[in-house]
């Protein structure tokens, strides 16, 4: 994805913030999910490719500043204190579907 992005970052926490870190939750509804090791670009053209398959339309609009999804998530499964190699990590798409 080139260009600028506008994202949210999430974790989760027990604590209920402040002015700048705010609690939240992922939109409720049916998801496609991968989970993957290492080869990122290819995880996502997989997920993209087999919606497509499948007519599975993610929940995304076309704007003026680009895709805005409703719901999508990458989220690192393996922990990174434990496994300092990030072509081991173990990671999960979620990607919500209309």
């Amino acid at each position: 994805m080139a260009g600028d992005m506008d994202i949210e970052v999430g974790a989760f926490a027990t604590a209920h913030g402040d002015e700048r870190v705010q609690r939240g939750a992922a939109p409720s509804g049916t998801y496609a999910l991968l989970r993957y090791i290492n080869h990122s670009l290819r995880a996502h053209r997989l997920l993209f490719e087999w919606a497509g398959a499948e007519l599975i339309p993610f929940d995304v609009e076309e704007a003026e500043a680009g895709a805005r999804w409703a719901g999508r998530f990458e989220i690192y499964v393996t922990d990174p204190r434990t496994e300092p190699r990030k072509t081991r990590w173990e990671t999960e798409l979620a990607f919500l579907t209309r």
